[in-house]
């Protein structure tokens, strides 16, 4: 099995920081509109 297919576990861990960080963006700029509607 070739191993192409799987990260190693820093690249897991960047990977997950990334996710979070795109999460936490997408729902921060979610508050700030309901907060200018408001």
């Amino acid at each position: 099995m070739d191993g192409d297919l799987f990260f190693t576990k820093e690249e897991r861990e960047n990977l997950l920081k990334l996710l979070i960080y795109n999460v936490g963006m997408n729902r921060t700029l979610e508050i700030i509109e309901e907060w200018k509607e408001r």
